[in-house]
């Protein structure tokens, strides 16, 4: 079954964000109403009856405005608001906001806005955000939501989501100390230039000539994973590396994106420079690059989530991805990493799926960002284990 063809339900992004002001609700439905009836939208389609796909017309999105915004009592919880999507999903409309008392809940469909996609169009309808526009013009709502709310990313139900055995979560980019982004799922961002990291690649290439700098960075990461774990605790190692054919159309980069054989663990690997290197090596010239498309990578994703991985693995596993080159969508109005855009995380839904690092490479700078649903890792003993390893001997 190719991608296209999956149906519409198996995979939704939804991002909840509130606690909101007043103010910051009154302006949604607006900010909304423009992003659909700006050129970005025509980018996303609508499901017709029969489900048939087909493309927005002009206007025609901006027409059914109204029909996409849904106002909800605040008694509500986040998974209530999450059912409610579920049920509103099959409507015409793949793109819909729901509104409470003091959150906001915005469901757009994995289809039309997979990834890096899907956070552009997220974006552009917090922020009012139209491509092209000013730059100091950009993000006045979000900033707002920053600093009067909080981001509240919201997992979807089990089976939702499960193209590539992964689900998105969001999270601001400012974030730049460990945080909380629920009760239980946490968040770290570290961001390095080249130049910190120069004096950890001097000193690997005395024993290994071809270390390169990601191979450096791959293995400072994860030794500091294996030094910031519980006591007792160790977990495999999945590794991704690259993004391509996960992409929708209109989205380039650089490199390729797989699920792959569990490579080690995080205390019983050394996980040098070279093992490092090795490991990439196998992602990238594995069958399972082409084994994870469409129903494999369902059944796979699905087999996980009920605790019976198919590969033999452990379901509590930390997953590395690394996003090479620039991804952006059609005219460049995406580069991850930089500041105010969003950050993509990767990360499995469900009891104890375990943490995911992601490693994006934005021209001389590295962002490494970690989200954890387990509890097992100490990220702040993560950041100073890091840190530490880059500091001239």
């Amino acid at each position: 079954m190719a991608r296209r063809d999956l149906p519409f339900a198996d995979s939704t992004n939804l991002a909840i964000v509130g606690p909101l002001t007043q103010d910051a609700l009154a302006q949604l439905p607006g900010r909304f109403a423009a992003w659909a009836a700006s050129p970005a939208a025509a980018r996303f389609r609508f499901r017709r009856s029969a489900g048939r796909w087909v493309p927005v017309r002009a206007g025609e999105l901006a027409a059914r405005i109204e029909r996409a915004v849904v106002h909800v009592p605040d008694d509500l919880d986040a998974a209530q608001v999450e059912d409610l999507v579920r049920g509103l999903e099959y409507s015409e409309l793949a793109v819909m906001l729901i509104l409470t008392p003091s959150t906001a809940a915005i469901n757009l469909s994995h289809y039309f806005g997979d990834g890096p996609l899907a956070l552009v169009a997220i974006r552009a309808i917090l922020s009012g955000e139209i491509p092209g526009a000013p730059r100091e013009t950009r993000f006045p709502l979000v900033r707002a939501l920053l600093a009067t709310g909080q981001w509240r990313p919201s997992a979807l139900r089990r089976g939702r989501d499960l193209l590539h055995g992964m689900h998105g979560h969001f999270a601001a980019a400012s974030w730049s100390r460990p945080g909380q982004l629920t009760e239980s799922v946490a968040l770290s961002s570290v961001r390095l230039d080249t130049a910190s990291l120069r004096p950890a690649v001097a000193r690997e290439r005395e024993t290994d000539p071809k270390a390169s700098t990601l191979d450096v960075l791959t293995s400072l990461v994860l030794r500091s994973f294996a030094a910031s774990l519980a006591d007792g605790a160790d977990m495999p190692v999945r590794m991704l590396v690259g993004l391509r054919q996960h992409l929708p159309e209109g989205l380039s980069t650089s490199g390729n994106f797989s699920t792959s054989a569990i490579l080690g663990s995080l205390r019983g690997s050394a996980w040098t420079p070279a093992g490092a290197r090795e490991a990439m090596a196998a992602v990238t010239s594995s069958p399972t690059l082409v084994a994870a498309e469409g129903v494999e990578a369902i059944a796979h994703a699905r087999a996980r989530l009920r605790g019976r991985p198919v590969d033999g693995g452990s379901p509590l596993q930390l997953t590395y991805n690394v996003i090479t080159g620039r991804v952006g969508a059609d005219r460049g109005d995406f580069r991850p990493g930089e500041p105010q855009s969003a950050v993509l995380l990767m990360l499995n839904r469900g009891p104890l799926l375990g943490p995911h690092c992601t490693v994006t490479v934005t021209g001389s700078d590295y962002l490494v960002t970690t989200v954890d649903d387990t509890g097992l890792l100490d990220l702040p003993r993560f950041e100073d284990e890091l840190r530490a390893a880059l500091l001239p001997s």
